[in-house]
C-alpha cells in the first residue's frame, strides 16, 4: 500500500511546480500583453492539475481561464470556463467534513466570484 502511494506522491510533488510554472509563465504573457500565449500557458496547467488531482489550484487555474475569455470577448468559453471552476470548487467544498469551515470556504470573496459565474 505504501508502495503505490509513493509514485503518486512523487508525480504530485514534480507535477505541482510544473504547474506553477505554467501559471507564471501566463501571468508574464499576460503582462506582455499576449491573452493567447497566457491562455494556452494556463491550459497546460490546467490538464497538469487535473492529471494529478490538484483541486485547489484548478479551480484557480480555470477561473482565471475565464477571465481572460471574457477580457478577449469570447463570452462561451469564459462561461465554460467558469461553470469548470465552479464544479471543481463545489467538488473541493465537499472533501471539507467541517460545516462551518466549508460555508467559510464558500463564503470567500474570490469564491463567491466564480460561484456567481455558474
Amino acid at each position: 500500500m505504501l508502495q503505490q502511494a509513493e509514485p503518486r506522491r512523487l508525480r504530485a510533488e514534480r507535477g505541482g511546480p510544473r504547474a506553477q510554472g505554467d501559471q507564471r509563465l501566463a501571468v508574464l504573457s499576460e503582462w506582455e500583453g499576449n491573452t493567447q500565449r497566457a491562455t494556452d500557458h494556463l491550459h497546460e496547467a490546467r490538464a497538469l492539475a487535473e492529471k494529478i488531482g490538484l483541486l485547489g489550484e484548478l479551480w484557480q487555474i480555470q477561473s482565471r481561464i475565464g477571465e481572460l475569455y471574457e477580457r478577449r470577448g469570447e463570452i462561451e468559453e469564459a462561461c465554460a470556463a467558469f461553470s469548470r471552476a465552479a464544479h471543481t470548487l463545489r467538488e473541493l467544498a465537499q472533501k471539507i467534513g467541517d460545516e462551518e469551515l466549508r460555508e467559510g470556504f464558500l463564503a470567500a470573496p474570490q469564491v463567491r466570484r466564480v460561484l456567481v459565474h455558474d
